[in-house]
Formats: C-alpha cells, sequence, structure tokens
C-alpha cells in the first residue's frame, strides 16, 4: 500500500464521526437543530454555536466557535473563533478568525473567503477558488485537491491528485499517486443536490500560473513538468517507499517441523482438556465410551442424526423466538417481547457453545478414549482399564489419523459423528434404566399398601 494510503482512505469515515461528536453536543448545550437552520445576517451570537439540520446557513456573526454537523453546510457571515464542521458538502465564503477543521466528501473555500489561521480538512475533494485566503497552514488528506487560492503558509496534502494554480507563500509538501492510477467515478455523481467539484487527473499538476514562494517537495512516482517560474525555492522529488517482499518457499524440514507442532499442540489441548473430564466425571466417561464399543456403527448411525438434529434445532429456536415476541408485541407486552428475545438468544447461544465443544473436545475425547482403551486391552487388561492411559494413547492415533492429507476431514467428521452418537445412546440408556427402575418400584408400593 502507498505511503498515506491509509489517510486518504480513513477520511471517508470522518465526516461520521464528527457528525456522531457534534450532534449530541448540540443537544446537550442547547444548540440550534432543525431540518434547514439559518443564522441570519443581522444576527449576532456572543458564545460558542453547537448547530446540526440537513441543510445549516450562518450569515450572520458568531463571536465563538461553531461545531456544525449536517448534509450541507455554509458559511457566508462571520466566525470570530474556531469553525469545525462534519457533513456531505461544506463551503467556507466568508470570515473565520481562526482554524477551519472540516471533513466531508466536498469541501470548498469561496473566492470570499478570508481564513485567519490554519485550514486542516479531510475528504473526497478540497478546492480553494481564486480570491480566497489561508492566513496561515493548509493540510488535506483525500483524493483530489485544487488550489487556486492564497496560502500564507505552508500547504501539505496526500492525495490521489492534486492541482497547483495558486498561491502559496510558504513550502508545499505534497505526497501523490502516479497517473496511471484511476480514482473511478465521483460520488457526487449519485448524490443529487451536491455542488460541482473539479475534475483533477491522478497525479501532481503544477499550473504556470501558480506562485510557489518557498520549497516544493513532493513524492510520486512519476517524473512531473514543472514551469521553471512557478516555484521560487527549490524542487524536490522522491520516490514512494515501497516494501519488498521475498518469499522463500519452506523446505522439507521446515514444512514437517512446522506440521508436527501443529500436530503437537492439538495433542496437548486435547489432553488437558480430555484429563480434566477424567477428574471431573470419570463415570459419565466410562460409560458413554463402553457405549460406543457396545455399538460403534450404530453410534455414527445415532451421531448424524444428532449432528443435523441440532443444527434444525437453531433454526426451531429462532422461528420460535420470532414467533413468541411477534405475538407478545401484537398483544402489548412490551416487557415480555424483550425478556423472550433475551431468553431465545441466550439459548441459541448455550447451544451454540455445547455445540462448538462437542466438535472440538468431547466427541475427540470420547472416541480417543474408547480407540486408546481396546487398543491397550490386546496387550494388557489392566492398561485397558486405565482412563488416563487410554486417553493418551488414543487421542495420539486420533490426531495422527484426522492429520492425514485428503482423507484426514473425513475421519474427523466420522469421529465427530461417533461421539455424538455414543452420547446419545449413553442418555437414552439412563433414560430406559430409570423408566425400568420407576416400573419395578410401582408394584412393590402396591403391595406394600395391600390390606393384611
Amino acid at each position: 500500500m502507498k505511503q498515506g494510503s491509509f489517510a486518504r482512505w480513513f477520511v471517508w469515515f470522518l465526516p461520521l464521526v464528527l457528525l456522531l461528536v457534534a450532534a449530541p453536543a448540540a443537544l446537550a448545550l442547547d444548540g440550534r437543530t432543525g431540518e434547514n437552520v439559518v443564522v441570519a445576517a443581522d444576527e449576532i451570537i456572543n458564545d460558542d454555536l453547537y448547530i446540526t439540520g440537513t441543510e445549516v446557513t450562518i450569515l450572520g456573526t458568531v463571536n465563538g466557535d461553531v461545531f456544525a454537523a449536517g448534509q450541507t453546510i455554509r458559511v457566508d457571515g462571520t466566525i470570530n473563533g474556531d469553525f469545525f464542521a462534519g457533513g456531505t458538502a461544506i463551503t467556507v465564503n466568508g470570515y473565520v478568525a481562526d482554524d477551519v477543521r472540516v471533513a466531508g466528501t466536498a469541501i470548498i473555500i469561496g473566492e470570499e473567503a478570508n481564513i485567519g489561521s490554519d485550514v486542516i480538512a479531510f475528504g473526497y475533494s478540497a478546492e480553494t477558488l481564486a480570491g480566497s485566503v489561508i492566513g496561515n497552514d493548509m493540510f488535506f488528506a483525500g483524493l483530489q485537491l485544487q488550489h487556486a487560492g492564497v496560502v500564507d503558509g505552508n500547504l501539505t496534502a496526500d492525495a490521489g491528485g492534486i492541482k497547483l494554480l495558486g498561491t502559496v507563500n510558504g513550502d508545499v509538501e505534497v505526497t501523490v499517486s502516479a497517473t496511471d492510477e484511476t480514482a473511478g467515478p465521483a460520488p457526487t455523481v449519485f448524490m443529487p443536490g451536491m455542488p460541482a467539484v473539479p475534475t483533477v487527473p491522478m497525479g501532481l499538476t503544477v499550473a504556470d500560473e501558480a506562485n510557489i514562494v518557498g520549497n516544493l517537495d513532493y513524492t510520486t512516482s512519476d517524473n512531473v513538468a514543472i514551469p521553471a517560474s512557478a516555484v521560487i525555492g527549490e524542487i524536490s522529488r522522491h520516490l514512494p517507499e515501497t516494501t519488498t517482499v521475498v518469499v522463500t518457499p519452506p523446505t522439507r524440514t521446515e514444512r514437517f517441523l512446522a506440521w508436527g507442532g501443529e500436530q503437537l499442540q492439538t495433542y496437548i489441548g486435547l489432553l488437558l482438556f480430555g484429563l480434566l473430564v477424567v477428574w471431573l466425571v470419570p463415570t459419565w466417561l466410562r460409560r458413554t465410551t463402553g457405549a460406543l464399543g457396545h455399538r460403534p456403527v450404530a453410534s455414527c448411525a445415532w451421531g448424524l442424526v444428532v449432528y443435523f438434529g441440532i443444527i434444525i434445532g437453531f433454526a426451531i429456536l429462532l422461528v420460535l423466538m420470532i414467533m413468541v415476541a411477534s405475538l407478545f408485541g401484537f398483544l402489548a407486552l412490551d416487557n415480555l417481547v424483550g425478556s423472550t428475545i433475551v431468553l431465545g438468544l441466550f439459548a441459541i447461544v448455550a447451544l451454540a457453545v455445547l455445540f462448538g465443544f462437542g466438535i472440538a473436545y468431547f466427541t475427540k475425547i470420547a472416541v480417543g478414549t474408547w480407540f486408546g482403551s481396546w487398543f491397550l486391552g490386546l496387550f494388557s487388561e489392566r492398561w485397558g482399564n486405565s482412563q488416563v492411559a487410554s486417553l493418551f494413547v488414543g487421542l495420539l492415533a486420533l490426531v495422527l489419523v484426522t492429520s492425514i492429507p485428503y482423507v484426514g476431514g473425513w475421519l474427523s467428521f466420522i469421529i465427530v459423528l461417533m461421539g455424538f452418537g455414543a452420547f446419545w445412546l449413553f442418555g437414552r440408556g439412563q433414560y430406559e434404566h430409570q423408566a425400568h427402575a420407576e416400573e419395578a418400584i410401582q408394584p412393590e408400593a402396591k403391595l406394600g399398601s395391600a390390606p393384611a
């Protein structure tokens, strides 16, 4: 990315930022707001002015600072202070005693503008018309700048295209794009009511009538033809800073080490989580792996049902939440609408978290422990009955097989299905066991209550 391009494109967001900052301030300090807000020509305001509206026009006098936000902002009067503005089209064609700091799509310093200090502007286009006077420095960042007025200080700009027609009594330091770059259509084409903006070619253009009293320092990849009479000081050109990234393909050893490090990280993460499961719920893990060992094929089939059932469950929860909230809204039960949405979102998030942990950890821990127990049982029954040993060996095998190119992803999906299926079989077994226990208790209770 060319140096300064971040600032150039960042300026698109500044009008919104200034709008959000200025509007609350206006409301908090009883400033003026409305559709079309006008400070009349015979009006004098002896205070700071906070003003917002679709169209803002200042024709009178403000003895203080002005903070303005709106779509179209125009100053034809007098501001004896600073002028801050954020909007789409901003025109300053009056007197501002101090600084002008603005951000907008189109910024115009009119032919009758007289600004006592600095101008700092961000936007798509900025233009100083012939006859305008800026008493100190000017800074601009955006896409294009055309300067035809007078800047008594220095001019600093970073833009795609800059055209100098006027006078700068100090130094000029600019960074511009190459002439072969294109800016695309102006946004003003799609904005009705926008003022016309000049068409500035990409790169730096210095006209014969330009007058730069100080030095000209410009950065671009192009050679620019600069009239000798336009610059009194020295002319310096710099090439844009470029960063060349040389990508060296990794060696076979580096690829192997990277692969090994990734698999080791995965293994350690699963192992630590698995040891936590063994410590907290060893009985659950033993019974789940037992269900998986007795019916591995059925576990995979049931896992497919559970997997897609959970996905459908997300949609059902969302639709149910919307329907219930809409019903409460129809019945004017506003408090219940908010509660329904909060509870619904909480349920969806909770289900998503459980689903994610199930895929990432629980299914792999269950299947890995089952496989490790089976494998170690081939050599020693004591090892096969050890959950910790089974976890170490099973997870290692699982991490290795799921890292096989092309087939590893499918194997990982099958492992997830087997894990979810084992959870289902375990849960169903627990439910059936509880139901049988209750059926066995009921006849005994009836016999105990029979008369002697």
